[in-house]
């Protein structure tokens, strides 16, 4: 995946379905899945851990 893709990906993140923020960030835990997760203090919800970037963004917006 190319820096153009990641970018049109990232665009595509929703807010966060608790709180509203737009402060949301991809992440990777200990065994590689990758995340959406809201960097808003006092929130920190997180997604359902998906196989790829468009996976992990994909089921965050389906939880908003």
């Amino acid at each position: 995946m190319n820096e153009k893709e990641e970018a049109e990906i990232l665009a595509t993140i929703k807010s966060c379905p608790f709180c509203g923020s737009t402060r949301e960030r991809l992440n990777i835990n200990l065994i590689g899945e990758i995340y959406v997760e809201c960097s808003l203090d006092g929130c920190l919800a997180y997604g359902p851990t998906g196989s790829s970037m468009k996976d992990a963004v994909d089921k965050w917006n389906r939880r908003a």
